[in-house]
């Protein structure tokens, strides 16, 4: 028995994917009934359901006659679909077609629109609105709202509402979801409080809605009078208006009152949860969030994406690698691994936490991904000194056609700082130009930050100068350059100009000025600016003080240095302890230094570093049994530092090397260059001190990285070539003297950047010993 047109139309609305439509619509052709007018529109209608467009405009383009149904469930099959500007191009052959305009095609185009901000032809619409006597359905009077919100036309917005009917409480919703759309939140509450005076009764939605916009402002006495009024209509327990309740009170800085109105709950739904778990991770309660988390797991609330991006980046931030694995799992098992803001979280999780390999598998794995993917996994290898890769996937980013935003090019400029790639960071500065970003304060900082530590203070004072009127964070940034640079009088200079401008200096500014003060040795101007900083208004950090004891161990004065650190009410101040180790290995303070050592090892018992630091301490003081004994502690407990790394550009390819490294292609090249570079030193007698008092392990062919770097930049740049390298850790004293020397024997300007300063090496001179000040 042949099917007839009802048949067909029955079986074609059970079809739930394209598959089975297509399997009907074969047959439909075959028995000629594809081209009745009801199979055609039931079959556009259930294309377009399916998500399937070309199919449904394949069915419309073969159609001979159309009537005014099958052209709007088209045309609001694109809108609905987010193709606006082909709903509209449909709608300008529709009015060469058709005289009449119901409704449902106005509404649509009007969405299209206002979507593509096409204000003048919206308005032309909305004059025939107008004429057809249709402005005040309830489709056309939302749509219309939503056109002028969205082209930013307030002034039409606000008319529009007044001439429309006023009454229904769907209209005055619309209207205040668009208002937020374009960040009139204070409208919004002057609309809530309107609707209140002519006797209104909000309804959940619109409570919504201007909860959102007090969240916003972060507005916590308005929020409060909107939870009174919901609370007065009994609309507490409604699950969307807690969540809206727990959002505003997290971002108005109230957790105690969001933790309440969930406790308050009869029921929680994933929702309130999640709103809980966004808003402790908000405010930094990371361990909170993830018992949250776990309660709500045996509550038996299946988390959603929300939820685990939350509880993700609350791992990430607590470095909690085993319980961030855990939490993959249920990931996996929820399904929602494929999840585009999942899987950005996930990647953050494992770069933060060092495992760049799980990072890198999800990565690859993605099938879609965007920007924030790509500036995830920029952060990840930037964070775990993969430099290279870091400027690698920016450069895939880019050719995969995304538009890198301000953290993208902060995260490979970040890459360029951390190589020395002076030349790849041009590269970097000019995308930003074209960008149109250059004008960010914080861009501007990194350009400055990046150029200062390529060793080209020149182009960071350039890059300082293009900004007319500098803020704080941009004159601290060209404050710091300096500092880094040991040019501690243009530093002092740039502060003082700064006061001059009238920009107030920040944490950030004064602790640079401490630390210029410190490596000068000046306790009394040390000392008067500490004191200026907490008249300020500024209360010193721990990092201050650490900058302090340095002042203090410059100054001799041993003892204020150690009740420094001794009255700071901070548990565990490695970075100070280290601070005043380094500086007794410096003095060869012996007493003090074993001292130092035993506070760092109570607090941290595997710090590798501090091993080092009491070994050299007492190689200088001459005290070898003593230098074996921590070595061999060192080895019993295996605790080994990170791994020194320097890198180098040339013509534009980074070079990277390790401590004794032969897996360069130029190896053998390069250890014949550091063993000449000796016996020059050694024929012409340079000895310096310095290189009396290093180890036989500590010459000039020690395999050191950074002396495979500069060698293999003296063999591969021309002569006369400044030649330019960062190191991951600070250079040994060894390594100081003989590069010194280098310079004088190449004549070479060598620019090496550590982790505390970058050292300008030029004509048997250092930047560091030539840049202090009177």
């Amino acid at each position: 028995m042949q099917p007839n047109i009802a048949t067909y139309l029955t079986i074609l609305r059970t079809c739930s994917s394209t598959k089975a439509i297509q399997y009907v619509h074969l047959q439909l052709v075959e028995s000629g009934f594809d081209s009745v007018l009801k199979i055609a529109t039931c079959l556009i209608d259930m294309y377009l359901k399916c998500g399937d467009l070309r199919s449904a405009n394949m069915v419309f383009v073969r159609l001979d006659v159309k009537d005014v149904v099958i052209w709007s469930l088209l045309i609001c099959g694109y809108v609905r679909h987010g193709l606006f500007a082909e709903a509209i191009q449909l709608f300008k052959y529709f009015q060469m077609e058709c005289a009449w305009l119901d409704e449902v095609i106005l509404a649509c185009t009007l969405k299209a629109y206002g979507n593509v901000a096409d204000l003048v032809s919206g308005r032309s619409l909305h004059s025939q609105v107008i004429e057809m006597g249709l402005e005040m359905d309830s489709n056309v009077r939302s749509a219309l709202i939503e056109l002028y919100a969205k082209s930013g036309d307030s002034g039409d917005l606000d008319i529009t509402f007044l001439r429309l009917e006023r009454e229904d409480l769907v209209l005055w919703s619309v209207c205040m979801s668009n208002l937020l759309d374009i960040g009139r939140n204070g409208d919004v509450l002057k609309l809530f409080e309107q609707m209140k005076m002519i006797g209104m009764k909000p309804d959940e939605v619109i409570f919504v809605c201007n909860l959102n916009a007090c969240s916003r402002l972060a507005n916590l006495f308005e929020g409060q009078q909107v939870h009174g009024q919901i609370i007065g209509c009994g609309h507490e327990v409604d699950l969307s208006i807690a969540s809206a309740l727990i959002d505003m009170y997290m971002k108005s800085g109230s957790p105690l009152y969001a933790q309440m109105v969930f406790q308050k709950l009869e029921r929680q739904d994933v929702v309130t949860w999640s709103a809980l778990t966004a808003g402790y991770v908000q405010h930094g309660l990371y361990e909170e969030a993830l018992e949250l988390f776990i309660h709500m797991h045996q509550q038996g609330t299946a988390p959603n994406q929300v939820t685990f991006v939350c509880i993700l980046k609350a791992c990430s931030s607590l470095l909690a690698l085993d319980e961030g694995k855990s939490i993959h799992i249920q990931i996996i098992q929820s399904g929602h691994e494929g999840n585009l803001f999942v899987a950005n979280g996930l990647i953050d999780l494992y770069g933060n936490c060092g495992s760049i390999q799980e990072a890198e598998k999800i990565f690859n794995n993605m099938m879609v991904r965007d920007v924030v993917t790509w500036n995830s996994m920029i952060a990840a290898y930037v964070r775990n000194e993969r430099g290279s890769d870091a400027m690698h996937s920016f450069k895939n980013m880019l050719q995969a056609g995304l538009k890198p935003d301000s953290v993208s090019f902060l995260g490979a400029l970040q890459a360029c700082t951390d190589m020395s790639a002076l030349h790849h960071g041009m590269h970097v500065h000019s995308s930003i130009i074209d960008a149109g970003v250059e004008s960010d304060d914080f861009i501007i900082s990194a350009l400055i930050d990046m150029y200062s530590k390529c060793g080209s203070i020149e182009d960071a004072f350039i890059a300082f100068q293009r900004w007319l009127n500098p803020d704080v964070v941009i004159w601290s940034a060209m404050i710091a350059a300096y500092v880094q640079h040991s040019d501690y009088l243009h530093a002092f200079s740039c502060f003082e100009a700064m006061q001059r401008a009238g920009v107030y200096p920040n944490s950030v500014t004064f602790l640079s000025i401490l630390s210029a003060c410190g490596q000068l040795g000046h306790l009394n101007e040390g000392c008067f600016y500490l004191k200026l900083m907490v008249e300020s208004g500024i209360t010193p950090g721990l990092e201050h003080y650490n900058a302090f004891v340095c002042i203090l161990c410059h100054a001799g004065l041993w003892s204020a240095a150690e009740d420094l650190l001794e009255t700071i009410s901070v548990t565990s101040n490695l970075a100070g302890w280290t601070t005043l180790l380094s500086a007794c290995k410096a003095h060869i303070n012996v007493v003090l230094g074993r001292r130092c050592f035993d506070t760092i090892l109570t607090m941290d018992p595997q710090n590798a570093a501090a091993h080092a630091i009491m070994k050299n301490l007492y190689i200088a003081a001459g005290m070898q049994n003593n230098s074996d004994n921590i070595d061999a502690s060192r080895k019993f407990r295996n605790l080994w530092k990170k791994p020194a790394k320097s890198y180098i550009e040339i013509s534009e390819e980074i070079h990277s090397f390790m401590v004794g490294d032969t897996s360069h292609p130029d190896s053998n090249r390069i250890y014949q260059k550091l063993k000449s570079l000796n016996k020059q030193i050694q024929e012409l007698s340079l000895d310096s001190p310095e290189r009396a008092l290093a180890t036989s392990k500590d010459s000039v062919d020690c395999g050191h990285c950074e002396k495979l770097a500069v060698a293999f930049g003296l063999l591969s740049t021309p002569h006369g070539a400044t030649i330019r390298v960062s190191k991951n850790l600070k250079m040994c004293t060894s390594c100081h003297a003989d590069i010194r020397l280098i310079s004088k024997i190449e004549l070479r300007e060598i620019i090496i950047t550590d982790l505390y300063c970058v050292h300008q090496f030029k004509e048997g001179i250092c930047s560091c010993e030539s840049g202090r000040m009177p």
